[in-house]
Parts: structure tokens; sequence; C-alpha cells
């Protein structure tokens, strides 16, 4: 069964582990720590998913702002 929770501390390494096969570069694993750093990171959209207790997936949703020519829309990515 495929559990899905909010990232934890202990799950930093594993994370970048998933992220580096996931995309075949250290890249996006770097771009995760960075966003961390941000200050408008919200831990709670970090999301892991679990499979017998190890970190196989992970995704993350941050804030953006959609410009448009009279209004600015919040949103994630």
């Amino acid at each position: 069964m495929t559990l899905i929770r909010p990232e934890r501390p202990e799950d930093i390494t594993a994370i970048y582990e998933v992220n580096c096969l996931a995309f075949g570069q250290e890249n996006e694993a770097k771009l995760v720590n960075d966003l961390r750093k941000a200050a408008d990171f919200i831990s709670e959209l970090s999301l892991v998913a679990l499979e017998n207790k190890k970190v196989v997936g992970h995704i993350l949703f941050s804030p953006i702002r959609i410009e448009g020519h009279s209004s600015v829309v919040p949103a994630l990515a």
C-alpha cells in the first residue's frame, strides 16, 4: 500500500535520491533543496510517497503568481 504524507527532515536524503533517479540528473534535486530555503516555502506541500516505509516518490508545490494584463492570480506550481 502506498502512503502519501508531508515530507519530514529525515526524508531529505531519500527525496534527493528519488529526484535524481526520476530525472537522470541532479538539477531537479538541487532545485527542490533550493525551494526549501525560500521564504514562501510551504512544508506541508512537499509530499512523499512511501511504500514499505521507503520514499518512492516526491512532489512539491510552490507558490507562484500568474500575472495578466490587469490582475495577478496566486497559484501553485
